[in-house]
Formats: C-alpha cells, sequence, structure tokens
C-alpha cells in the first residue's frame, strides 16, 4: 500500500474510532457523561399529616356559670356556654326581632325541636344548632341575617307536607310571618337518630319525617314531662303525639341544683323546663328588663341574671315596647 493510500484509509476510520471513550450505537450515546443529563431522584419525605376540617371552635363570651355537662347534654346544647347560649340570644334579639327572653326559654325546655312548643309567639331557634353557634358567632347584623338566611330553604306548602330530611337534619314547613317555609331544625344525629322520610308504625305509612331512634312510642306527652330532675320531651313526627322517640335531658347539666317543673308554654299550657332551685322568675314570661342604662335583666334557667351590654359588644339597653321585647341594641 503506499503511503498516500494509507493516509486516506486512516482518514476514513478516524469518526468510527474518534477520541476519548464516546462511541455511537444506534440512537443510544453511551459512555461516561451518559449520566449528566438525569434528573437527581426526588427524596422528599411526603406530608401525611390529616388535614383539619373541623369547624372553628365557637366565639368566647362574657363567662355566666356553667356547670359541667355530660357528653350527651354538651352535644344537645350546641357545644356553648350559658355565657354563649346568652351572646346568642343577644345577637338574635338585637339583629332578628327574635325576644331574649324566648329564645333563652327554649333551651330551658331542651333545644331538640323547638317549634313544638315556640311556635305560634317566636321563631326562636327551632332546634337548630348550626343557626344558634352562627348567631354566637356573628359580631354584625348583618352576619345574624345570614344566618337566619341558612336556615330558610324555600317555600313550602303547610296542607301536603309539615316535615322532610335533608341528610340528619329535619326540616319543618313553619310560618314565618309572610308564608310558610322551610326550616332547617334537629339535625338528627344530635339525638343519636337517623332522619326518616317514610315511616310506617304498624304497616301504616305516614307521609313526613321525623327522627327515628328505637324505642319509637306510639304516643308520648306532645310538650313534654317531669321525671324527677328528669326533663323528658317527645319528638312528634306529624305535629301529633304518634308515633315518636324521647330524649331525655338532666337538668342538673344545665343548673347547679337544676330541677325540672311545669311553667306556662306560649301563655297557655303547661310544659316542663329545667331551672335552678327555688326559681325567681319564669324563663318565658319573667321577661327582660334594663335595670340600667346598659345593663339588661334577663331569666336564664329560671334564675334572674343581670348582663352587661358592652360586655357583649353593645352600647345600650333598650326596654322595647314591653318588657318581653327588652334588649341590648348597638
Amino acid at each position: 500500500m503506499t503511503v498516500r493510500a494509507a493516509a486516506l484509509l486512516a482518514l476514513l476510520l478516524l469518526p468510527l474510532t474518534g477520541c476519548g471513550t464516546t462511541a455511537i450505537t444506534g440512537s443510544s450515546v453511551v459512555g461516561e457523561d451518559a449520566s449528566a443529563d438525569t434528573a437527581p431522584a426526588d427524596t422528599t419525605v411526603a406530608d401525611t399529616t390529616p388535614v383539619d376540617t373541623s369547624p372553628p371552635p365557637p366565639r368566647e363570651a362574657p363567662s355566666l356559670a356553667t356547670p359541667a355537662r355530660s357528653a350527651e347534654t354538651e352535644a344537645l346544647y350546641c357545644g356553648l356556654s350559658n355565657g354563649q347560649l346568652v351572646q346568642g340570644a343577644l345577637r338574635g334579639a338585637a339583629c332578628l326581632n327574635l325576644p331574649a327572653a324566648a329564645f333563652l326559654d327554649e333551651f330551658s325546655r331542651g333545644p331538640f325541636f323547638g317549634e313544638v312548643l315556640l311556635a305560634g309567639y317566636t321563631e326562636a331557634a327551632y332546634g337548630s344548632c348550626a343557626f344558634v353557634r352562627c348567631l354566637n358567632d356573628a359580631t354584625t347584623c348583618e352576619q345574624a341575617r345570614d344566618c337566619d338566611a341558612a336556615r330558610l330553604k324555600g317555600p313550602c306548602d303547610w296542607s301536603e307536607r309539615v316535615r322532610r330530611c335533608d341528610g340528619s337534619t329535619l326540616e319543618a314547613c313553619l310560618w314565618d310571618g309572610t308564608d310558610y317555609r322551610w326550616y332547617a331544625t334537629t339535625d338528627c344525629e344530635r339525638v343519636g337518630a337517623a332522619c326518616v322520610e317514610r315511616v310506617c308504625p304498624n304497616g301504616a305509612c305516614l307521609p313526613t319525617a321525623t327522627c327515628v331512634r328505637e324505642p319509637m312510642l306510639q304516643f308520648c306527652d306532645y310538650y313534654g314531662r317531669c321525671d324527677g330532675n328528669n326533663l323528658v320531651r317527645c319528638m312528634p313526627n306529624d305535629g301529633a303525639s304518634s308515633y315518636s322517640m324521647e330524649v331525655t335531658l338532666n337538668c342538673g347539666d344545665l343548673m347547679e341544683g337544676g330541677t325540672c317543673i311545669e311553667t306556662p308554654v306560649g301563655g297557655e299550657v303547661p310544659g316542663p323546663a329545667c331551672v335552678a332551685p327555688e326559681p325567681d322568675c319564669v324563663n318565658a314570661f319573667g321577661g327582660s328588663s334594663c335595670e340600667s342604662d346598659r345593663e339588661l335583666s334577663i331569666c336564664l334557667f329560671g334564675r334572674k341574671t343581670t348582663v352587661d351590654c358592652a360586655a357583649y359588644g353593645y352600647d345600650r339597653c333598650d326596654e322595647g315596647v314591653n318588657g318581653f321585647d327588652s334588649r341590648c341594641l348597638p
């Protein structure tokens, strides 16, 4: 081979041998720099901390004596102290024209389904914890009106159906002062029951809804009764006392030494209420009054209690048309 031919052959082989250690095979690149473009593995430990979706705790309120409560009573009373119940009542009175006296009367009788006891003279709470907690948290009348709007679920025809279920919440067709509207009332789970829309006692189905928890009764006293120091209320399904469940409340859970007595309901029929020993006022009709320009006297579980309107964020006490309407106002 001539020297010229050998040189030409070397030039032709040069791309195959090249320099360094990299060789081309098909579409792959193999060599000491192959890992240069590979991202490092992600070794970050995933955050598995559970997300807390529970509602925030209720707004604090000026202190009023609240006895230790059983877990069942704590649930029935929406997890609110006596001071927080008063705080909600004052907001309802100032912003929604709900008389504080009647509002607090509902709690003395067990806020299971207030429509039974209070329909006819005030809208009050109707047993809705969501509404009561919302009023306790409200710091303005706009917020209070939002609380009220949240429990109204649209028009209804009372002649066709008086109760229905929305999940575990029992809704009632009630008069709102202008028309019949669906109101969100008791959460049946709060009383250890399920909301059932079609109940069939003894095979006779009723086109209504009720909270169902065995044993169900074919009859119970519409307004409830006292059993020693216990207040016993029934939750009727159709405005009558057929096929009902009973809820029992220990009055000592609401007031130190609390006992159950019969007091007027709506000014007419007797009904049970939890009150302090030797009560000095009637829950609904002892009314409320202004003790001074900024002090309001209310009846809380049969005990006359004076609250400072300023401590609850109001400017003054207003007597209203009568003692039933006395309230704190901004």
